[in-house]
């Protein structure tokens, strides 16, 4: 929990970098990495909880930012490498409601954003990736190897442009938001089937299925263990483009 007050500016962080953190961690989220780093491997976890992460082989640190000021992370090549992964841990694996938040600037057609692999037996239980159209695409399974719920966003977001995504899940009913609004809906009853491995960010994790990075800039990821609600959605867009 955070406690009440004032928040206060690091001499090194901006108002506006610090106006889209607030909104974030208002919303309590259970992880949420800036990817603000400029060197070194630690992905640290700005949520409170400790879920502190390593860069891998393929990112590349330091890069403009996705949303008005700090900075972002960015892979120009696929591969089976790395590019961020996070501990796996029990609320990671999103037992109930859920939100997943991220900022994107791609031009691809392929490649993982964010998922939980179950590695050694090669099926994701939880996967955000570009589909052939260029479109996001969140993969839920409740058993190895069983059956995908999927949701595809219905507008392409590689166009080389920032976009901002978020995919919630509020009991069985599943959205997905582009750019602040609503933009396609289904349902999961889950949850989705308990992995042991670690969070990917950027790539995928599990050897012998789709483990391609993707190309492009990754910024302000954040987990929930809650559903954000359209406006909260469109509050967190709205802070992340204001001057």
């Amino acid at each position: 929990m955070f406690a009440c007050g004032p928040v206060l500016l690091s001499p090194h962080v901006s108002a506006a970098t610090n106006a889209y953190a607030v909104e974030v961690l208002s919303d309590l989220p259970i992880a949420y990495w800036k990817l603000d780093e400029l060197s070194g491997t630690a992905m640290t976890d700005s949520s409170g909880h400790g879920r502190n992460g390593l860069y891998g082989g393929l990112v590349a640190l330091g890069n403009p930012p996705l949303i008005t000021a700090g900075k972002s992370i960015k892979t120009s090549t696929t591969g089976t490498a790395t590019v961020a992964t996070a501990p796996n841990d029990a609320a990671l694996r999103l037992p109930g409601d859920f939100s997943l938040e991220f900022w994107i600037k791609t031009g691809a057609t392929t490649g993982n954003v964010l998922s939980m692999e179950q590695g050694g037996v090669n099926y994701p239980s939880w996967q955000l990736g570009l589909n052939s159209s260029g479109c996001i695409k969140l993969e839920l399974r409740t058993s190895n190897g069983g059956s995908i719920a999927a949701l595809i966003a219905t507008s392409a977001i590689n166009d080389n442009a920032i976009h901002h995504i978020v995919y919630t899940k509020n009991g069985s009913l599943v959205t997905a938001y582009v750019d602040g609004a609503p933009n396609a809906t289904g349902s999961f009853t889950g949850p989705p089937f308990s992995s042991t491995d670690p969070v990917s960010v950027g790539c995928s994790y599990a050897p012998g299925y789709d483990t391609s990075a993707m190309i492009g800039s990754l910024d302000e990821v954040a987990i929930y263990d809650t559903a954000l609600s359209a406006a909260r959605v469109l509050t967190h867009y709205t802070a992340g483009i204001a001057p």
